[in-house]
């Protein structure tokens, strides 16, 4: 089915149960640490613990995720430079990410922004991408634009590829 490829906690899930639970084949997938003992409680309680997969994944898994998610939501506070909405855009999947940080400099017009305090803003924003098919369309195609303001990052890890190569050998 569909999946939903976050980074979050019980606070991102509670935005999203409703719209998870009328939507059968929407998940939610949590890339990072497994669920914590507290976080399964609330997601049994909010009736999605079925639908929800905390994983962690390497570099391989990551793109693949975002290849066939429906859209990826990054609901951070405090963020440094925000390279998953650059693998994002570059793996051609919808983004909504919090109006906080650095994020919107990094993302411009290519992606859809929620209050990361608000549950009413984060599902608004996830509804928008999920039944607007126009305007995912949109977003994609902005983020592969907007992916051209970024070339210096991909040449920047490919030095740091190469200097790690290099000191290994």
């Amino acid at each position: 089915g569909k999946a939903l490829g976050v980074f979050a906690a019980a606070f991102f899930a509670g935005a999203v149960s409703s719209l998870m639970k009328k939507e059968e084949d929407l998940n939610l997938i949590c890339v990072g640490s497994p669920f914590e003992k507290d976080e399964i409680v609330e997601l049994k309680k909010l009736q999605i613990y079925a639908k929800t997969i905390a994983l962690r994944a390497d570099e391989k898994t990551l793109n693949n995720l975002y290849s066939n998610a429906i859209v990826f939501a990054f609901p951070s506070l405090y963020e440094g430079f925000g390279m998953p909405i650059l693998e994002a855009f570059a793996n051609n999947c919808p983004t909504c990410i919090s109006n906080t940080s650095c994020f919107p400099e990094i993302a411009g017009d290519a992606a859809a922004y929620f209050d990361p305090y608000s549950q009413d803003s984060i599902c608004e924003a996830i509804k928008k991408v999920f039944y607007d098919d126009n305007y995912r369309l949109q977003m994609i195609n902005s983020g592969k634009k907007r992916l051209e303001n970024f070339s210096w990052v991909k040449t920047g890890e490919e030095t740091v590829n190469s200097y790690e190569k290099a000191i290994s050998a």
